[in-house]
């Protein structure tokens, strides 16, 4: 795993390096301190991972702008925003524009340890203010309907596999190439996706899913297991 942090806190990023070290050991974490240093490396394509700050020094490339240029030169990356950003609707904007995941810079050790985690094993982190407009009854009152575990249980193991990939922020042509079907086979078990959770958005899709924190995956990968062992 290749991780690279952009991030103009020196301190913040050697941090952000002793963390991922301590637990996850990547292969390489790459320290960038501004866009521009890091769409001068040779290898910029192949991390797996990248840690933006959404607000770097004033004058260079930044907010929006960073978020969508790394998501054109980083296809294959997840691109995580690291910032002190506290609005909940610009968070959401970046989600909308490529983004996988919102970690607040001000949060607590155990949170950031936790975030970190969930986006490293292919889940979706989102702080609970990004969220509040999204909820849905039924995961606090099962009376209402199908809880979101149950309907998600309800979609056969292909639809699963769209929707684990689908929400790391992975296109259609990419879905199809990582579970080698074809793009309009990818289309026909996003549209089986959306009428499981009640969307009509890969970016809906991702805050209902995120409710559901590393829960959600976890019963992704069980349903796999018993699958292969069929």
């Amino acid at each position: 795993m290749k991780v690279l942090s952009v991030d103009d806190h020196r301190l913040f990023a050697e941090g952000l390096r002793n963390l991922l070290t301590d637990f996850v050991r990547p292969q390489d974490f790459k320290v960038c301190y501004s866009c521009e240093e890091a769409f001068e490396l040779a290898d910029l394509d192949s991390y797996n991972i990248v840690l933006l700050d959404y607000m770097l020094e004033p004058g260079g490339i930044e907010g929006m702008e960073a978020l969508t240029l790394f998501r054109e030169r980083c296809p294959a990356a997840r691109i995580v925003v690291v910032s002190g950003e506290k609005r909940a609707d610009e968070i959401r904007r970046m989600i909308e524009n490529g983004a996988v995941g919102f970690i607040p810079k001000a949060a607590s050790f155990e949170v950031l340890q936790a975030a970190l985690n969930l986006v490293l094993a292919g889940g979706i982190y989102l702080p609970p203010e990004a969220l509040d407009e999204v909820g849905d009854p039924r995961l606090e009152d099962p009376s209402k309907g199908p809880t979101l575990e149950q309907r998600i249980d309800s979609l056969t193991q292909r639809p699963k596999d769209v929707l684990k990939v689908m929400v790391q922020g992975k296109s259609n042509k990419q879905i199809a190439s990582e579970l080698d079907i074809s793009v309009h086979t990818v289309k026909a078990h996003v549209s089986k996706v959306f009428t499981a959770l009640e969307v009509t958005s890969r970016t809906q899709a991702i805050y209902v899913v995120a409710k559901l924190g590393l829960d959600w995956l976890m019963m992704l990968e069980e349903d796999q297991e018993d699958e292969d062992k069929d």
